[in-house]
């Protein structure tokens, strides 16, 4: 393991939990170390109920020690892309709070053929006639297959583990032979990526990624260089590592900057 010039922080199972962030043990700690140590940081999260700005609110009021700019987020990506399409109306399989957030920024949630995107958050409910709606509208071939993230597993408030983002879109591409390029707006994304690595200013290789998903993080960021470590508090355990070997593997967030002193 080489030196470590900057970090991207998973948010969800590694800091938080739930949807009002409490911190997890060590948390808010682990956050006023790596300030104290002037490392940089990226906050990356694929929530999909919450703008930056909330966000933000949140965790600052949790007692986490950061700036607004600290944190990044697929929401706002998403807005920018669907404005740059010239995508009006949004078919939402996902809360009620995402369908606020689009509306607020002018557009329209529907559940009818009229739709141009299919957008996929994480979902409250299984709504059986949203996802015919949904695949009627696919079928169709004039509207999107979109995510918010390509999470294969979210978690509740209940701390219990269910489909996210990612297992919905590839379910819709299955039942209706959706042959076109799925588009999803969270970490491993072309954009989100790019936000990343400008804001941080150093290589992928300098990087350590520190994260409660094997999949959706680890996997996609060790493959460009980053060193990734895994911490056990959050979706997924040790057991659930079949084919994904991180560099490091945690079980509190404050075992990390012991490593990355020794170096």
């Amino acid at each position: 393991m080489g030196k470590i010039m900057a970090l991207i922080i998973d948010m969800e199972g590694v800091l938080v939990k739930g949807s009002d962030l409490v911190p997890i043990p060590n948390a808010t700690s682990f956050i006023d170390e790596i300030n104290t140590m002037g490392i940089p940081y990226k906050i990356a999260t694929n929530n999909s109920t919450l703008m930056v700005e909330e966000i933000h609110q949140k965790l600052k009021g949790n007692g986490f020690n950061l700036g607004k700019e600290a944190i990044v987020s697929p929401i706002s990506i998403c807005l920018s892309e669907f404005t740059s399409r010239e995508i009006k109306n949004v078919m939402v399989l996902g809360s009620q709070s995402l369908k606020n957030i689009l509306k607020k920024n002018g557009f329209q949630t529907v559940n009818d053929k009229s739709a141009q995107a299919i957008l996929v958050g994480k979902m409250e409910s299984l709504d059986l006639e949203l996802l015919k709606n949904a695949c009627e509208v696919l079928q169709e071939g004039k509207s999107i297959l979109c995510g918010i993230n390509n999470n294969r597993l979210v978690m509740d408030d209940d701390s219990r583990p269910y489909p996210g983002p990612g297992a919905i879109i590839h379910m819709l591409q299955f039942a209706v032979d959706y042959r076109e390029p799925i588009i999803h707006f969270g970490k491993g994304s072309e954009k989100y990526d790019n936000i990343l690595i400008k804001e941080l200013g150093h290589n992928w290789t300098d990087v350590m990624m520190i994260s409660d998903d094997p999949y959706t993080d680890l996997e996609h960021y060790q493959s460009k260089g980053c060193i990734g470590v895994f911490v056990t508090t959050g979706k997924y355990k040790r057991s659930h590592l079949k084919h994904i070997q991180p560099h490091m593997s945690v079980d509190d967030v404050m075992e990390i900057l012991k490593a990355m002193r020794s170096l």
